[in-house]
């Protein structure tokens, strides 16, 4: 209940556009605070990632680059791209890569939310 509270707070600062006010800091190591306590390392990661108003689904970049290199080495390449634009099927239409639905289905979020993090993964 008090979590909520700081976050709608979090919220209308954010709005009002005063995330540089001390009252925005001190506010938000409270609410990480009180998420230690309630939620796992990637459950406050997550609620991390939406409350600070990131775009997107919160993708698990560690674990992302972890299955990627494991991708890599499964079919014997040195890296993959994870570009949209570039890959066709066997009948010349524009897919998505291989790479890309696979660690789209393993990390559990949309192809697109990996496709935003690809520079990230590919480090």
């Amino acid at each position: 209940m008090l979590d909520k509270r700081i976050r709608d707070l979090l919220n209308e600062l954010k709005k009002a556009g005063h995330r540089q006010h001390p009252a925005f800091s001190a506010l938000e190591d409270l609410f990480n605070e009180i998420a230690d306590d309630k939620h796992s390392k990637l459950d406050q990661l997550k609620l991390y990632h939406r409350y600070a108003g990131l775009p997107g689904q919160y993708v698990d970049v560690v674990k992302g680059r972890k299955l990627y290199r494991q991708w890599c080495r499964k079919k014997g390449v040195v890296s993959a791209s994870l570009s949209r634009n570039g890959h066709r099927d066997e009948h010349g239409k524009k897919c998505d890569p291989p790479c890309l639905e696979y660690l789209a289905e393993k990390l559990g979020v949309s192809k697109h939310a990996v496709w935003r993090v690809r520079n990230e993964l590919t480090k």
